[in-house]
């Protein structure tokens, strides 16, 4: 071969000088799929800020019912601490009608006795119903106490249990009562309860007893829990 001629490439180079291209024509756009009729269409999600938008009324509610509650919190712990202020104060004074205290409940508790059963009567301490004979004295001698709220001194009535002591301070003496019936539930509206012998209507009384009574439940309720004791001991203060 002369020096004046071309070399012929290698027909492996013509090859790939050809399929170069063929490629560089090609088209590469992706052909779109074909819709499924099957596929279930999806709405559009709302913009960030209208899906954490809460409705009005419910964030009324929400801060009403927060109020309600530190409002309800408050007073119960007000009324509370008002009560046994109170207590405290009746108990040093000695212008009680009697002081209870009850050896379970505490060695410092100690609560005052008021004539009556009102809402306001017992605000001040446990009420004595009027019915009834006074400490000491043979018969029925009748308190009432809150179960909840102003002071719930009686918040444990439903725990003694028989044995228990109940001691009663009136008139320079100190009766000791043993509980002999304990977490009885009586309707509240039952006359029975502040017979002479405790449901026992008619009877003549024989010993000197304690009935102690509250709610049954820390809701108003239409039933009482009631204790009742019998006297084992009067000594002088």
């Amino acid at each position: 071969m002369s020096e004046s001629e071309s070399p012929t490439p290698p027909a492996d180079a013509l090859d790939a000088s050809h399929d170069g291209e063929s490629l560089a024509g090609e088209d590469f756009t992706a052909e779109p799929e074909a819709s499924d009729p099957n596929a279930t269409a999806t709405a559009p999600s709302p913009p960030d800020g209208e899906r954490r938008r809460i409705p009005v009324g419910v964030v009324v509610v929400l801060v009403l019912s927060v109020l309600l509650v530190l409002g309800s919190v408050f007073t119960y712990a007000a009324t509370n601490g008002i009560a046994r202020s109170r207590y405290h104060a009746a108990v040093e004074s000695g212008e009680a009608i009697a002081i209870v205290r009850v050896p379970r409940f505490g060695d410092d508790w100690a609560v005052p006795v008021v004539e009556g059963t009102s809402l306001a009567a017992l605000r001040q301490g446990l009420g004595w119903y009027a019915d009834t004979v006074g400490a000491g004295e043979v018969g029925n001698f009748a308190l009432a106490g809150h179960r909840f709220g102003w002071g719930e001194p009686f918040s444990g009535l439903a725990g003694l249990e028989p044995g228990d002591e109940i001691i009663v301070e009136a008139n320079g003496r100190r009766h000791t009562y043993r509980v002999e019936a304990a977490d009885l539930t009586i309707a509240r509206d039952s006359s029975e309860l502040l017979d002479a012998v405790p449901n026992g209507p008619g009877l003549v009384p024989t010993r000197a007893v304690i009935t102690l009574t509250t709610s049954a439940t820390r809701l108003p309720s239409p039933n009482l829990t009631v204790v009742i004791g019998v006297l084992e001991d009067s000594t002088t203060l």
